[in-house]
């Protein structure tokens, strides 16, 4: 089984997320099966000393279910790009890179958060560049936690009064940016996060029929991908639970 997730957004002011989150790995861990985590499963990473709730009880988690068997791999987000190997030290989750082709049964997947596929929001390519930085990165990891956690909130405000003023259209995906990245990567189905808007969309290109897989996020529908016996189903975390009770 394979099992893909993203969008959690997990943080101190949503507990219930955070235990279905924790029982969603506990239960792929027991059918020993493959996690693939897409991004922004925190609200946000301020760094590998931000360990108060639920950053600990997440990363033991992770721990719990890496040594029980399962295998998890993690492609941070636009929230949460701060991870870095010390992450994957902790809990042995292994860090793959923002775009992560994956065959399953002779199918060509190709994997990633989804944000840079947003290439018609200029600004924010341009501001994902810049944080993105080696330098800028390592200089905000140096600043004190406390320092760290009001910039987070204030970057947090002001990144939704940004995404308020700009048009859905602007913020989703750009057609011409999948087919690139699918083509170049020799792939038939991407699946990413991050729009937060679920579905599976079928589609063409010269011929050649291809699939772009959407991760809902966890204020939502929860859902979880899973493919299986060459199956792909689109579910919610809830109706996996619930269905190995």
């Amino acid at each position: 089984m394979y099992a893909f997730i993203s969008d959690t957004h997990l943080s101190d002011n949503s507990k219930e997320k955070v235990e279905l989150f924790i029982a969603t790995v506990k239960l792929l861990a027991k059918k020993q099966g493959a996690i693939y985590l897409l991004g922004d499963i925190f609200d946000f990473w301020a760094g590998g000393d931000d360990l108060k709730y639920p950053q600990k009880d997440v990363l033991l988690a992770l721990k719990n279910a890496v040594e029980a068997g399962a295998k998890i791999f993690l492609i941070t987000g636009n929230r949460d790009f701060l991870i870095s190997n010390e992450f994957s030290i902790q809990t042995g989750v292994q860090i793959l890179p923002e775009l992560c082709p994956l065959t399953i049964n002779d199918n060509k997947y190709l994997l990633t958060h989804g944000d840079l596929l947003c290439t018609k929001d200029v600004s924010y390519q341009i501001f994902r560049k810049i944080v993105r930085n080696f330098f800028v990165k390592w200089l905000f990891l140096s600043l004190p936690l406390k320092l760290r956690s009001t910039l987070v909130s204030q970057t947090k405000k002001r990144t939704r009064k940004s995404v308020n003023k700009k048009e859905m259209d602007i913020m989703d995906v750009d057609r011409q940016a999948v087919l690139d990245l699918m083509s170049e990567y020799k792939a038939t189905c991407l699946i990413h996060g991050h729009t937060h808007h679920a579905g599976i969309h079928n589609f063409s290109d010269r011929n050649q029929k291809l699939t772009r897989i959407v991760l809902g996020d966890w204020d939502g529908c929860c859902s979880i991908l899973i493919i299986e016996e060459n199956r792909e189903q689109l579910i919610t975390a809830h109706t996996l639970i619930n269905s190995s009770s």
